[in-house]
């Protein structure tokens, strides 16, 4: 290897470049663990359920218990220590639960209220300040070491996470400004200096002018982890479209309602005018073009309302999702028209008084989403399907048009939220079940489709993991060049086909150790050198095969719980569904899929279905028998 390609950098330029790689998600790992904060949530749901228990239910007490108690031993070891006491007390109250008499199992009411005040009590130490740090230096400890695997690293990031959502703060704020931090070359922006108290500069000997060291750079991000988070009276401008009121301006509580034709004039000078009955105070003032200086102009149009939210004392990360939240929920119990009242993509927002995001509104239009890689995609298979058929029975037109529409639903539901995607999910793999022959729901998805995703999760890493080495320099200094053997790589590990350059998975695999090598004192390297290792051998290969089967199973049975939770009205908590969400995406659209190609080839769902098992698992020995990849990424 050219000695172009053998670049040293310091240690700390590496882990500091992967801890702002894990923070901003760089790579796509899946994990099988729940963050400690959602499974103490998760937990206490369960132990507050106000449902009589019933022997049925033992077997999804036992599940949320499990998940609890192997989050907690998977926790980062700071983070552990500081929650030592407060688990104790929960085990000791969780052990004598359930008793069994006669072979059925009776829940103990006095340990279940002992239970969920001592879950209440490790949750509010899960989301103080000293677990936040612990969670913080938890996850810098294991960017350090260069023996952890890449999904330990993202379960920590996950626990980190998650204690920022539940403490109410800005996520996208802490990962900027961390980031800023941790990338930052020269002198740090007065702004974030600001955060350290007088102490905390002379104790950690900062030079203002000067570049920070990693230990600095550390401290400056706890800083801000810890800021007090921006709230105040904060008020959002909604816009909805294709959207009529015969009054021009409704009162609701602290919802305000404007026909554009009255509003939009007005924008700016309102104070003056008697034709509003209430003259919203932050549009007195013109809005002006930062960049221009021209003032702002609202739209006029007769087909356009403007709403306006108010709500107090909210942190300013929250008034947006909140405001949207009531706006749709008052529209929509209203009973609107199908094809009216579309929300806008855009939004204002002042707090105290002051502009603080918006202004404009944007003509809409179609958005470039990121690209996802649908599991299982029919386009690209069209060439195995076989010969079509011509569906002309009716019970058959029916099945499609159901299967199309759950389809559609968990599309919808992907930028929706984690329990709308995990409900959609749920409602269709409760189809396909039922479509395949009524089987166990568990062991039907397990014996069936756990190859096919387990494949896919793989192939999906591969890809990331390499697509983000073709993006990047072994080098961090800016503009860098990549090498002459990385650009030979790059070019051989892609192909034009029409429209972009697109990965060739073979050649990804094939090149993996090279790339390992190139990037050897990359945040990079550690991925690469996953990959490499995957493929090393059938052995290799197929021991990473089976620990992403392990995963399947936990992911399955967590699905199964919410599963019946929803059927029979137990506990669903956000931050599990989140853990499973995209598991659960991908594996009912594959079912989904499945039942589609069924009925185009015109055969019974049920032999489909097995044949289509059968073949996943031939692949998965042809690749770890044979080491013939082709028909595991095809």
């Amino acid at each position: 290897m050219s000695s172009e390609v053998r670049m040293t950098i310091p240690e700390d330029e590496r882990w500091l470049s992967e801890l702002v790689a894990i923070l901003n998600r760089q790579v796509v790992v899946y994990t099988d663990v729940v963050p400690i904060p959602h499974a103490a949530m998760e937990l206490l749901a369960w132990l507050q359920d106000p449902r009589d228990f019933r022997p049925i239910q033992h077997r999804d007490w036992q599940s949320a218990i499990r998940d609890y108690q192997e989050s907690f031993r998977l926790t980062g070891p700071r983070l552990e220590r500081l929650l030592q006491n407060e688990h104790r007390t929960l085990e000791s109250h969780l052990n004598s639960l359930f008793t069994e008499i006669n072979g059925r199992h009776e829940l103990d009411e006095n340990a279940r209220v002992a239970a969920a005040a001592a879950a209440n009590t490790l949750l509010a130490a899960t989301v103080s300040d000293p677990a936040l740090i612990a969670a913080w230096k938890d996850m810098v400890r294991e960017t350090q070491s260069t023996a952890r695997h890449t999904d330990c690293l993202e379960s920590r990031r996950q626990c980190w996470s998650a204690i920022i959502e539940l403490r109410c703060q800005d996520t996208d704020e802490i990962v900027r400004r961390c980031a800023e931090i941790l990338n930052g070359s020269g002198s740090v922006p007065e702004h974030l200096l600001n955060l350290l108290t007088p102490d905390q500069m002379r104790d950690l000997a900062v030079d203002e002018s000067g570049p920070l060291r990693s230990f600095q750079k550390l401290a400056l991000c706890e800083a801000v982890l810890t800021a007090p988070t921006p709230t105040g009276d904060c008020v959002v401008w909604l816009r909805f479209d294709n959207a009529h009121i015969k009054q021009m301006e409704i009162a609701h509580g602290n919802i305000n309602l404007y026909a554009a034709q009255l509003l939009g004039p007005l924008v700016g000078h309102v104070d003056s005018s008697p034709a509003l009955k209430f003259r919203p105070p932050e549009l007195a003032t013109p809005i002006r073009n930062p960049r221009t200086g021209e003032e702002i102009r609202w739209d006029e149009d007769p087909g356009i309302i403007y709403v306006r939210v108010s709500l107090d004392a909210i942190p300013l990360h929250l008034a947006v999702p909140q405001a949207r939240a009531i706006a749709a929920t008052l529209v929509q119990v209203t009973d609107p028209l199908p094809g009216t009242w579309h929300m806008h993509h855009s939004e204002t927002v002042y707090m105290d008084g002051k502009l603080r995001r918006g202004g404009i509104w944007p003509q809409t239009s179609a958005t470039d989403r990121q690209a996802r890689r649908h599991i299982d995609d029919i386009g690209h298979r069209l060439e195995d399907v076989g010969a079509m058929t011509t569906i002309t029975d009716i019970a058959t037109i029916d099945q499609v048009e159901v299967a199309l529409s759950l389809r559609s639903a968990l599309n919808s539901a992907w930028d929706t939220g984690p329990v709308e995607l995990v409900m959609g999910a749920v409602r269709a793999l409760e189809h396909v079940t039922a479509w395949a022959g009524g089987h166990d729901w568990m062991t039907f998805l397990s014996k069936r489709f756990r190859n096919a995703i387990s494949h896919a999760q793989l192939v999906e890493f591969v890809n990331t993991v390499v697509d983000a080495a073709a993006a990047n320099t072994p080098s961090d200094e800016p503009f860098a060049e990549p090498p002459e053997e990385l650009r030979r790589l790059t070019n051989e590990l892609h192909e034009w086909n029409g429209e972009a350059d697109q990965l060739i998975p073979l050649a990804a695999i094939g090149h993996a150790a090279e790339l390992r090598d190139i990037f050897a004192n990359h945040w990079l390297h550690r991925s690469l050198a996953e990959v490499a290792g995957a493929f090393e051998s059938g052995t290799a290969l197929n021991a990473k095969l089976e620990a992403i089967d392990r995963r399947f199973n936990r992911h399955l049975d967590r699905l199964r719980r919410v599963r019946n939770s929803a059927i029979h009205g137990g506990p669903i908590t956000t931050g599990v569904c989140e853990t499973i969400a995209s598991f659960a995406f991908h594996l009912s659209r594959y079912c989904l899929e499945q039942v589609l190609l069924a009925n185009l080839t015109g055969v019974d769902i049920r032999d489909h279905i097995e044949r289509f098992s059968d073949d996943q698992a031939s692949r998965r020995k042809i690749a770890t028998t044979q080491q013939s990849y082709e028909r595991l990424f095809t």
